[in-house]
Parts: structure tokens; C-alpha cells; sequence
């Protein structure tokens, strides 16, 4: 039986690098649509005056059951295993195994749409490499009929001695991400990274408790959860919205789901 899934009722304390990050399920499992997830939390921020952002992939990461970077017993594993499927800001983009990079790496989903992304200044890069583009906007996520453009996302770096296929990878010292060779399962600092077979990919990289790592195979029509990073002056305010009273028809629907219709969601 699977853990209950949070649904936004407390502010969840993840250590990072000597660190404390505050960050909140703004959206349980299927709350949107994968592109759409930035304006979402652009919306909420609007609504509310608050600053929350998409998660980052190191606080994502650090929320995955690791005993070399979660130290503690009662973090690990069991709050990443109440959190929904969820993207990071990081969207990765690489093509099909055996390809350089050409002028733009294109990922045709299922349902006929495409995700686009062009490569810039990393064109002729070799077969092994891939993109890795942050801090983005809903701004950046463009459409075109079925088509989404990621248009000059103001972070975009070169991922060398990247996986091909799916399967446990030590994470590169510099980009936090999957490299190299496959190590054994549960190799200590090591993480699960699921990945299309012979296919290129473009999308957020999303952090999944089904498969305790990162995933690299949802598709633009796939609906995920939401998380976000909740910045040390808005923890009350937010903070006030989760333990607000509730009316009783409020407690008849769940007390969880009540809390974010408030927050539009």
C-alpha cells in the first residue's frame, strides 16, 4: 500500500549542503500538466504575494532516501515516499544514442506532439553529450500548435559522458547529474535515473517515488505533481494559509484538499 500522498498540510525541512530548504506540495500527483507546472507557481505567486519557485534539482535530489546525503534516519526515504511525482526546474535534452548534436534536439511524444530545444552554441557537440537548461519561466515555454519551443532558457549547460540507457549512475562532482558508466544497484551515493530506450528526450526531469530517482520519460500530456521551494520569509505566510481554520463543509472534503483550493490549485 502506498504512503498517503502530501497534499500541501505542512512546510517539509529538507537539509542540503549544511543547509535548511523549506519546500511545499503545492499540487498532489496529476495537479498539471507537465509544461505547465512553472505557470502554475507563477499563478499561486501572483494570487498570494509570495515568492515560491520550482524546486531546484539539488533540493529534489537531496529529498531522495540516501544515507551518504541524508544523514538522518527519520528523513530518509520516508518523507520523499509522501511526495507526488514532481519536475524540477531542469529541463534535459538529449539525443538518441550514437547522435552529436545538431542544430536542435527534437522529442516526439506519443500523442504527436514535439518538444524542441536548440542547442545554441553546443551544435556538433559529441553522442554521449546532453542538455541540461534552468532557471526557467513560463515565458521560455513556448507553443506552437502541438509543438513546444524552449526559447533561450537563460541556463544552458553541456552534459558530457551522459547515460544512455536506464540504470543506477554515480552523479558528476560539478553538475549533480547522472554520468558515466552503470554502477551496481544501491551503490552508496548513487541514484536511479529511468530513461527512453533509443529515443531522444526533452522535458523536465522529474523526481518519481516509483522509481526512487529521476525520470526522463514523461511525455508533454503526462499530469504531475508540483513542488515548490518555499523562500525564509514567506514559511509564515504560507504557513497561515496550511493551518487556517476550516469551515465544516471544508472538513467533509478533506482538510488536506481544502487548504489548496485556497491556493487555486
Amino acid at each position: 500500500m502506498n504512503p498517503k500522498p502530501i497534499h500541501g498540510n505542512r512546510i517539509l525541512r529538507i537539509p542540503v549542503d549544511g543547509q535548511i530548504k523549506n519546500v511545499v506540495v503545492v499540487g498532489n500527483n496529476r495537479s498539471a500538466k507537465l509544461f505547465s507546472t512553472y505557470r502554475v507557481v507563477e499563478e499561486r505567486n501572483a494570487k498570494h504575494g509570495t515568492g515560491l519557485k520550482m524546486i531546484s534539482k539539488e533540493v529534489a535530489r537531496a529529498a531522495l532516501p540516501d544515507g551518504a546525503l541524508n544523514p538522518e534516519p527519520s528523513w530518509s526515504g520516508r518523507t520523499w515516499a509522501c511526495l507526488p511525482a514532481f519536475p524540477a526546474d531542469a529541463v534535459l535534452a538529449h539525443e538518441k544514442p550514437g547522435k552529436e548534436l545538431g542544430t536542435r534536439i527534437v522529442f516526439s511524444a506519443t500523442d504527436g506532439r514535439r518538444v524542441i530545444l536548440p542547442t545554441t552554441k553546443f551544435q556538433g557537440a559529441p553522442s554521449g553529450s546532453a542538455l541540461l537548461a534552468f532557471g526557467l519561466e513560463s515565458s521560455y515555454i513556448q507553443k506552437d500548435g502541438k509543438d513546444i519551443f524552449l526559447a533561450d532558457p537563460p541556463c544552458l549547460g553541456l552534459l558530457r559522458d551522459f547515460p544512455v540507457e536506464s540504470g543506477d549512475y554515480m552523479l558528476h562532482a560539478e553538475t549533480g547529474m547522472p554520468h558515466g558508466e552503470r554502477v551496481p544497484a544501491g551503490t552508496k551515493g548513487s541514484v536511479y535515473l529511468c530513461m527512453l530506450a533509443g529515443s531522444s528526450y526533452v522535458g523536465p526531469l522529474v523526481f518519481n517515488s516509483a522509481a526512487q530517482g529521476m525520470d526522463a520519460t514523461f511525455e508533454p500530456s503526462y499530469k504531475v505533481g508540483i513542488v515548490a521551494e518555499v523562500p525564509d520569509r514567506d514559511v509564515a505566510k504560507i504557513n497561515e494559509i496550511i493551518n487556517r481554520p476550516l469551515s465544516f463543509s471544508e472538513r467533509m472534503r478533506g482538510a488536506a484538499s481544502a487548504v489548496w483550493e485556497t491556493l487555486g490549485i
